[in-house]
This record gives C-alpha cells, structure tokens and sequence, in this order.
C-alpha cells in the first residue's frame, strides 16, 4: 500500500510541476504577446510609456523563460525604439546564443522559437546568395550561429550606432561599432567613408590613406575620393601625389568646386621649385637644380618652359641622351611657343654635336657621323657640326663628303681661317694627286682652287711648277713672281725662274 501510495504521490507531483510549466510558459508567451502588440503598432503610434511597457512586458517574459531567443529579439525591438542601442546589442549578442547551430536550426525552429515575430525567419547558410548580404568568407563562421535576419539586425544597429557616436564625437566608440558593420557585411563604401573621417579625426593618417585607396580601387571615377586623398597629402606635403590626384580629377570633373584651391597650392609649390632651381643654377649646382626642377615637372608636366631649362642643364652636365629626351619633348607639346621652335632646335642641334665629339674622340666614327647628322637635321645652319662632321670624313678617307661638309661650314662662316685652310688643304692635296696621275688640267683646276682660298707660296710655287711642266711659261712666269716676291730666298723659285728668264 506504501508503495502504491508513494507512485501516487510522485505522480501527482509530476502532474503538478508539469501543470506549473505549462502555466510558466502560457504566462511568458502572453506577457511577450502583449509585448509584441505594443510594438506592432508601429512607431507613429508609439510614445516613450508604451515603449517602456512593451519592455517591461518582455522582461516579465524572459525572467519566466530564460532560454528563448524571441523574446530577447523582442526586447532588443523595445530598446532599439527607445535608442538604446547598448541594450538592444546585448539582448541580440544573447538571442544569437540561444539559436541552435545554423545546421539544426530548421530542424529546431519550430519547436524552439514560439512567437509571431519569427513567422518571416529564415535560416542561414554558406552557400545562400543574398545580395543586401555581403558576406566576407573569412567573417562567416563567426557568426555561425546565427540567422541572416540576425546578421542584417546587427550591421543596421552597429552601423546606426556609430554614426550617431561620430555625430558625439566619440571617434574611438564609434570606429569599434563602424568596424562591426563591417565585418557583419554593412555596405563596404558607406563604413570606409566614414571611418576615413575617423581617422582623419584621430590623426591617423596612414590608416586614412589605406582605406582611400581601397574605396578608389573600388570606384575609380568617383572625383569626391580623389579630392579627398588629394587634401590628405596636401596635409602631408606630398604636392606631387596632390597633382596626380588632381590630374584625375580634371578628366573626371574638371568643374569640381574644391579643385581650385587645391591646384592653387600645387602651383605655388611648383613655383617655389623653380625659384629654388634658379637660384642653384646661379650657383653653378646644377644636379642640385635639377632636383628642383624634377619635382616642378611633377607637378606641371605640361611647363614646357621648365623642360626647356632642364634640357639644358642636363646639357651643361653631359647628361646627353636626358637633355636630348627633354628638348624634344618641348617640340612634342601642344601649348608651347612654337615661335621659339628654331630657339629649341638650336639646342637639340648643340647637344647632338657634344655627343657627337664624345664619340668621335672614343673612335666611334660611324656613330659620330650619325649624330652630326641628326644635329643637322635640327640646325643646318651652325659651322661647327660641319667641321665636325669633315672631321669624321677625313678620318674615314671620304674626301667628297669631307669636302661638302667643309665647304658648307665655309659658306656658313667664311671669317673662319681654320675651316678655310682645311678645305684649301684639301684642294692643294687632291691637286698633288691629279699632278702625279698625270691629270694636269684638273691637277690644275684643284690647285687653283686651293690658291683662291689660302694664297701662300707653296700653293702657288706648286701651280707654277705644273705650269712649267705643261709648258705655260707666261703662267709659271707669272706664279713664280709672285712665289719670289712673298719669300725671296725660296730656292726652286728662283731657279725656276731663272731658267724660265734664259730661255726667253
């Protein structure tokens, strides 16, 4: 009878705590119905008493039932309505550990989660393809218990949150929570933007920069970003990355309101540059200047005045190939002054004929040849690149084209004795030659030649020597006169001439 009497009693027992259970669970459910009434007529017919009553409904509900999740979900809708946005964090980050693992939750879901709110649930898995998502790989399993209704609550509020803690001026409370939207998926640009302005808040530059380059990399025709980094460097000194933004931005939006100020300082820059690069050439550092100048190129890649100079300079050092590069990039651009194109030729004809000395001394002949020809093609009208260039000819044994070029160099300078006596030397030489062929007409005719331009005694004893030789007495009569006359001891004249007068 005991026995019976105890399993009576164990049995009553039971029906009783199960009847207490049920009784637990009708009474959370209706407190977090009541809740959930409160907070379905929407905020237009909310006030702060039904927002506070809502709450305090649900959290009767949850000290009843402490291991569902819908009510905490519930709760956070309370504080999210009564902006507390701490709370209603806490009450997620704890609905988010009472939902079974993404893999049972289907299987779970009916049975775990009563309540209206969760009919429009659903579940969340790798492979979903959800646009509004944007979920990294790398952050996925962090939130592997969680549902994609959750995740976008998450990235809303986090979001939300730290823009109204930016608004507060609280940079670094605020970049934590931007930091979470962006690792629950928020819109990559609008979180970079604004932790940008963080950043930049916080003095922390580089970590501005990076992302800048992201969100650039991801919209490169957005002329806002560029104008932004633009400012950055500016801050920083860095003028030539400030012009190569700017240069973007001009092909972009060259209307843009904030480009003005910002190439304003990009060319005062630039013009400091090129006060600093004068003053060194005065000093004669010219790799110095050069520096300077590099930088105002940089800066204005289209001063094809400040090209000209470098040119120049680079020329002055021996830097040949450079300054041959910057002179004709002037005559490549379309905004120079083209009445100064003869004034640029000039100079790229100078420094082919340095280059071409350089070679010729290295005994690089064929080469040098070359080059004085290019020089030519630029200036046709200076002397010496024809001496030069008969120079190169005469040690290739090319008499016709080394006498082409030193007759033109005469023709460019005829008070030029050197180049006369060269090119009369030639003549004497090719006579010499024509006389011992036996051409004496055209032995003759070169010695003549050679005569008008340097009349000595040699040239002229030679001539009537041929003369005699031909048996023009009158000529070498007359030639010899006048050999005597120059230099009255010279010995074969005067026997010549002796010799002339007793057989006359």
């Amino acid at each position: 009878m005991k026995k019976q009497g105890r399993g009576t009693e164990r049995k009553t027992a039971i029906k009783k705590e199960s009847t207490a259970v049920k009784l637990i669970a009708d009474r959370s459910i209706e407190l977090n119905n009541i809740s959930l009434t409160i907070l379905n007529a929407g905020p237009a017919h909310l006030s702060s008493h039904h927002v506070t009553l809502a709450i305090s409904q649900v959290s009767r509900a949850i000290f009843l039932n402490k291991q569902e999740p819908s009510y905490y979900i519930n709760r956070a809708e309370g504080y999210l309505l009564a902006n507390d946005y701490e709370s209603c964090i806490s009450n997620l980050k704890k609905a988010q550990l009472l939902l079974p693992p993404r893999k049972s939750m289907k299987s779970t879901l009916p049975d775990a989660m009563p309540g209206a709110c969760w009919k429009g649930v659903i579940t969340a898995n790798e492979n979903e393809e959800d646009r509004d998502l944007f979920y990294a790989r790398d952050k996925f399993e962090a939130c592997a218990s969680s549902s994609v209704w959750l995740n976008l609550k998450f990235r809303r509020i986090y979001f939300t949150f730290g823009q109204i803690l930016l608004d507060q001026r609280r940079l670094y409370e605020s970049l934590k929570y931007f930091k979470l939207a962006r690792d629950f998926g928020m819109c990559t640009s609008s979180v970079y933007l604004r932790m940008v302005a963080i950043y930049i808040g916080l003095h922390k530059t580089d970590e501005a920069l990076e992302l800048l380059y992201n969100l650039i990399e991801k919209h490169p025709k957005n002329a806002d970003l560029y104008i932004l980094r633009a400012k950055l460097y500016s801050e920083l000194g860095h003028v030539d990355l400030v012009s190569m933004d700017l240069n973007k931005v001009a092909i972009l939006n060259p209307q843009h309101p904030e480009m003005r100020q910002l190439m304003e300082y990009v060319i005062w820059t630039s013009i400091k540059y090129k006060n600093k690069a004068s003053a060194q050439i005065l000093k004669g550092q010219f790799d110095v200047a050069v520096f300077f100048l590099n930088h105002a190129l940089e800066l204005d890649p289209t001063d094809w005045i400040t090209l000209l100079k470098r040119g120049v300079i680079f020329s002055e050092m021996g830097h040949y190939e450079s300054a041959i590069a910057d002179l004709k990039g002037v005559l490549e651009m379309d905004d120079r002054d083209r009445e100064r194109d003869a004034e640029v030729k000039s100079y790229v004809g100078s420094v082919y004929n340095k280059l071409g000395v350089d070679l010729f001394l290295n005994k690089n002949l064929d080469e040098a040849v070359n080059t004085f020809k290019k020089a030519i093609q630029f200036t046709s009208t200076e002397a010496i690149i024809f001496k030069n260039l008969a120079d190169c000819y005469w040690f290739l044994d090319d008499d016709n084209n080394r006498e082409k070029c030193l007759y033109r160099a005469y023709q460019l300078n005829p008070t030029d004795d050197e180049t006369r006596e060269k090119l009369a030397e030639l003549y004497f030489s090719r006579g010499e030659r024509g006389v011992f062929a036996g051409h004496f007409a055209n032995g003759l005719r070169e010695l003549s030649k050679a005569i008008d331009l340097s009349p000595n005694a040699n040239y002229i004893f030679e001539r009537g020597r041929v003369n005699l030789l031909t048996e023009q007495l009158d000529a070498a009569r007359e030639d010899l006169s006048i050999v005597l006359k120059m230099n009255p001891n010279h010995r074969e004249a005067s026997a010549m001439f002796d010799q002339l007068v007793s057989k006359s």
